[in-house]
């Protein structure tokens, strides 16, 4: 199911609540694409437009809309290579940057975006 079958079913439910979030993870690459990445990088672009959208759809509602958009971080998503990378984020400390910038209910514009995706 997509983030956006997902968040159409849970809606009815997410409104009826007196204080509901919908997090969607894009992506860095949805502000700055690269060419090796045409595909994956258009679906991010594509979330963040959606999302924007959703925010003033849903503004004076229950329901807070929130972008998480990561950097370059030491996974496997482009192969295992990326664990060892030193040009990506090491993943604890992604994790603990992000886990601070959750404590904040109302982000900048909706995006928690941690410092080295800026």
């Amino acid at each position: 199911m997509s983030a956006l079958q997902m968040t159409v079913a849970l809606l009815p439910a997410l409104k009826a609540k007196p204080n509901a979030a919908i997090i969607t993870t894009t992506s860095g690459l949805a502000f700055v694409p690269r060419n090796n990445f045409p595909t994956y990088c258009a679906s991010k672009v594509f979330l963040h437009s959606w999302l924007q959208s959703l925010r003033v759809q849903l503004r004076g509602s229950s329901v807070n809309v929130l972008e998480l958009a990561p950097p370059y971080v030491q996974t496997e998503l482009s192969g295992p290579h990326q664990l060892s990378d030193p040009h990506a984020m090491p993943l604890a400390a992604y994790i603990t940057e992000v886990t601070q910038l959750l404590a904040d209910p109302n982000p900048p514009s909706g995006e928690i975006l941690v410092e080295r995706v800026r």
